[in-house]
């Protein structure tokens, strides 16, 4: 092991702490930029240096990427469907709240309403939620229309206004 390091540290010293000019000419001949003039060979370089750094820019903010979030965007298209109907989420509002005031402003969907919410809060917040429970929000969500009676939906819009 002490051997290893030794050989590392010598590595270490002999390119790249006693890199002088007499090192550098070497290994740009060895390049073949021995035949360039001074300002082109900082053009290469420069250039090179940059295609390098664009390079890994690109990498870092590939993978940085965030992945969509399947559970977000049910409970997103949700709350876009209750908005529709009348039952808009406030941005401060916690998914419990809003499906307790959904509820009460969509009353023909309020079970549907309560089992999104719980779905939801057991796929956000729990530390292993069964993997069935996707496919109920998702299902839950894609079967929410508010088919609420005529009465109903004039109900709910007077309320929505006063809430508001």
């Amino acid at each position: 092991m002490r051997l290893a390091w030794d050989t590392v540290s010598y590595a270490w010293d002999s390119r790249v702490l006693s890199f002088d000019l007499e090192g550098q000419q070497e290994f740009l001949t060895a390049w073949g930029f021995e035949t360039i003039a001074g300002t082109r060979q900082l053009l290469w370089i420069a250039g090179a240096a940059a295609l390098l750094l664009g390079a890994y820019a690109a990498l870092i903010l590939r993978r940085s990427r965030r992945r969509p979030d399947a559970v977000k965007q049910l409970y997103e298209t949700f709350c876009r469907k209750a908005a529709r109907l009348g039952a808009a989420r406030s941005a401060t509002e916690g998914p419990a709240d809003f499906a307790r005031r959904a509820g009460a402003l969509l009353p023909g969907e309020a079970a549907r309403i309560e089992r999104i919410a719980s779905s939801y809060i057991a796929l956000r917040y729990s530390l292993n939620p069964r993997p069935s429970t996707v496919q109920i929000l998702a299902a839950d969500v894609r079967a929410f229309d508010g088919r609420a009676t005529g009465s109903d939906r004039v109900t709910e819009r007077k309320t929505s206004k006063i809430t508001q």
